[in-house]
């Protein structure tokens, strides 16, 4: 069985005159050349399955289907009348959906805490910032995987949002708002790594972390999802064939080294959307499922001008079955 899978920021797809941040709102016209180029993307790239962030209304995600031509051919799993940007997904009709959990609230019990006199700290983080979906699902050969699909903490500084705030003048404020929203985010990933071994732990499932990670690769939040990824590329390393939770980059799977730019903004060019996967799909792993077949990253759109384009670009990745042993 055969399947791939994407990832895709879609930047603000929202209805038209609803509000975004409280600042602005497609017009009917700039909504529908938006939905247009979006489903263009996605009729060019069909993919299995699909992760999408900054999704911020259910019809609107339905309007780029019906326009793209796929509506028929895939379930999507979106919040309804969501006022701030969600995760969403498709889901391809070859497959059974049978799970859905969206999660917010980190676990209870988590402390951020440590009483080393060296490294003393205490930082109060209880939620994700946009809700994470993980969503179980059977592939036409029974086969379960699931996957996670989240938009991680923003890189823009997090604002003090008070004079008294931060302790410094406000010439500091976007350094420690910067450190902030670091701090946040690498949180959110730890969660989603602890979220990733429970997964694991719990079942016999593949599972794959999709979205927008706002961190380079390599980079800190990357490597933190990664965890302990013990397979090597070396042939006779004896590891290589014990599984293990360990999640490995899209590009830990491709030997040839490619160019890997998904992000467009502020005169920068960036990885900041990814793909990683457990054991299941590396090729040296004893009773591995998928093998890579080929991925792509669609980013001829990035740097344009055009408001109704995304800033992202969509990462997508094909696997064949490995044949069971």
């Amino acid at each position: 069985m055969s399947f791939s899978v994407s990832t895709f920021n879609l930047c603000n797809l929202q209805s038209p005159g609803r509000q975004m941040f409280g600042e602005f709102a497609w017009t009917p016209s700039q909504y529908q050349r938006k939905v247009g180029w979006t489903a263009d993307e996605l009729r060019s790239h069909p993919a299995t399955l699909m992760a999408f962030q900054e999704v911020w209304h259910r019809q609107a995600l339905q309007d780029v289907f019906d326009t793209a031509g796929l509506a028929g051919q895939y379930t999507l799993v979106c919040q309804d009348g969501a006022d701030d940007m969600q995760v969403a997904c498709a889901v391809h009709n070859d497959w059974t959906i049978a799970e859905v959990e969206w999660i917010s609230a980190f676990p209870a019990g988590l402390d951020w805490r440590s009483d080393d006199s060296r490294y003393r700290i205490a930082v109060a983080i209880d939620h994700f910032s946009r809700p994470l979906l993980r969503l179980r699902l059977s592939g036409p050969d029974q086969r379960m995987l699931t996957i996670f699909n989240a938009h991680l903490k923003s890189r823009r500084p997090i604002a003090p949002g008070n004079d008294g705030y931060y302790g410094a003048g406000a010439d500091h404020w976007p350094d420690i708002g910067r450190a902030l929203s670091g701090m946040r985010r690498l949180a959110e990933a730890a969660v989603l790594r602890l979220l990733v071994n429970r997964q694991l732990a719990q079942s016999t499932d593949a599972v794959i972390v999709a979205g927008d990670c706002n961190d380079r690769y390599p980079g800190n939040v990357p490597d933190l999802l990664k965890g302990d990824a013990r397979f090597r590329r070396s042939a006779n390393n004896r590891s290589g064939r014990r599984a293990d939770w360990g999640l490995y980059h899209l590009l830990d799977l491709d030997k040839t080294p490619r160019d890997y730019i998904t992000f467009c903004g502020d005169d920068e060019l960036l990885a900041l959307d990814h793909l990683l996967f457990s054991w299941h799909f590396h090729p040296r792993a004893a009773d591995s499922r998928w093998h890579l077949q080929d991925w792509a990253i669609s980013s001829q759109h990035l740097g344009s001008n055009k408001p109704y384009v995304s800033d992202h670009a969509m990462v997508v990745a094909g696997f064949a079955a490995a044949s069971r042993r």
